[in-house]
């Protein structure tokens, strides 16, 4: 199998940044820039991508960012505003510009796909963008202290204060020689026995003690206030809450729910077992059994987004569901059969798999993906991925199967509707041919 290798020529951009403000002051930023090869040669009416990043001093963390689909002109120029990107992180409009030290960072994709960027470097940002902080009213620096005033005049002389206190006792003389020792007295009765000591360790009230030593003690991290227990937190919201990371490992011999590392699940009849994963803001997503063994995928509320089994996943469609219901006519067919022409269709390998099992680095795969490119989707089936653990994928394309599978359904039904519509046609010419043939016997037999 041969191996397919991809170059890309790196690019050059000149640019040029300037914002102007006038007595109704926008807080958007003039970008301007000529795009250009590594030969120095200008790109002229072409597409590309720019994706502009606002940096916390030189390759410091990112506190804004977004993307431009923009053209180029005969000369190789375009223009954009910082400001009225799609945004890929942050807010423009709460940005504090009395920051000493931000840094404008550039990436351009000269292909227009917005798949493969080349970092063209970054500049720091200077007086004239700053002039934005004006616009929230800062005060300016607190002024050089003036000259000390002169010496007043000596105030009159005061009245005697109180007496003083008695000074302290002088200290104890001389002790005298102690005298001769006395002869022992007869042994008194025994005592009662005293009271138990404390023990000798230390702890906070609902911590479990550890020892710290063969003798003492301090606070655990488990807390137990007499209804929660938690691990890691002191005000557990549930039986057992466990802040921090948890690792269940266990060979299990079998799949019988005794030999499982970790099972959820209820303690009496019409409830059902379910898993959550919440975000802090509470926004995320319930994995839960119903009662027919069906494992059903929720939000917070409630409300089921699809259900899973062993042979497929089911998504809730019902209209009750909905809001602003549009029923495409056969009007718009056309429409979303262009739609659907425009689609890329290819083969392709993902960047981290390889069709040779000696690459370093990359998982091998011996059979090439087939599909379509999301660039090429009608955008109501396209989602740009943002917030990413893995800034790479920061910015890339993604589809919902929902979307596309509703896309495949409108093109049937518009491809059913023009079958319709030609057979009708057919049937009309049918029918001339017939009257045609009709008459042309008729005139034969004259």
């Amino acid at each position: 199998m041969k191996t397919i290798t991809a170059c890309f020529a790196a690019m050059l951009l000149t640019a040029l940044c300037s914002e102007t403000i006038y007595a109704q002051v926008t807080n958007n930023i003039n970008y301007q820039a000529v795009a250009r090869n590594a030969s120095g040669n200008v790109l002229i009416n072409q597409p590309i991508n720019i994706r502009l990043y606002i940096e916390q001093g030189s390759g410091g963390p990112v506190i804004y960012s977004e993307l431009h689909n923009v053209s180029t002109n005969q000369f190789g120029l375009f223009t954009l505003q910082i400001g009225t990107g799609f945004i890929i992180s942050g807010n423009y409009n709460s940005l504090n510009w009395n920051q000493p030290n931000l840094f404008l960072k550039v990436e351009m994709d000269p292909t227009g796909a917005n798949t493969t960027y080349t970092n063209m470097g970054e500049s720091k940002f200077l007086a004239v963008p700053y002039a934005l902080y004006a616009l929230s009213g800062g005060g300016g620096p607190t002024g050089a202290t003036g000259p000390t005033g002169p010496t007043g005049a000596t105030g009159a002389t005061g009245t005697n204060g109180a007496t003083g206190s008695t000074g302290a006792t002088g200290s104890t003389g001389v002790t005298g020689a102690t005298g001769a020792t006395g002869a022992n007295g007869a042994p008194g009765p025994t005592g009662a026995t005293g009271a138990t000591g404390a023990a000798n360790i230390n702890g906070t009230t609902n911590y479990l003690v550890k020892f710290t030593a063969a003798t003492t003690g301090a606070n655990s991290q488990v807390y137990d206030n007499g209804t929660n227990v938690g691990i890691g937190t002191a005000v557990p919201a549930t039986t057992l809450h466990v802040v921090g990371r948890t690792n269940l490992r266990y060979n299990y011999p079998s799949f019988n729910i005794s030999d499982q590392p970790l099972v959820i699940g209820v303690v009496s009849v019409g409830n059902f077992p379910s898993a959550g994963f919440i975000a802090p803001n509470g926004n995320g997503l319930i994995f839960g059994i119903d009662g027919l063994n069906t494992l059903g995928v929720y939000d917070t509320t409630g409300v089921i987004y699809g259900t899973i089994n062993a042979a497929a996943f089911t998504v809730s469609s019902d209209a009750s569901l909905k809001r602003d219901i549009h029923t495409i006519g056969e009007s718009e067919f056309e429409t979303y059969l262009e739609k659907i022409r425009n689609i890329e269709s290819a083969t392709y390998y993902y960047n981290y798999e390889s069709n040779t099992s000696s690459t370093p680095g990359k998982r091998y795969r011996e059979q090439k993906h087939i599909g379509f490119l999301a660039q090429s989707l009608p955008k109501e089936a396209v989602i740009v991925m943002k917030d990413c653990k893995v800034k790479e994928m920061e910015g890339k394309l993604t589809y919902s199967l929902s979307e596309v599978l509703g896309l495949n359904t409108i093109g049937i039904k518009a491809i059913d509707y023009k079958q319709q519509q030609l057979e009708q046609v057919l049937s009309q010419q049918q029918q001339l041919i017939d009257i045609l043939k009709s008459r042309i016997e008729t005139l034969e037999n004259k």
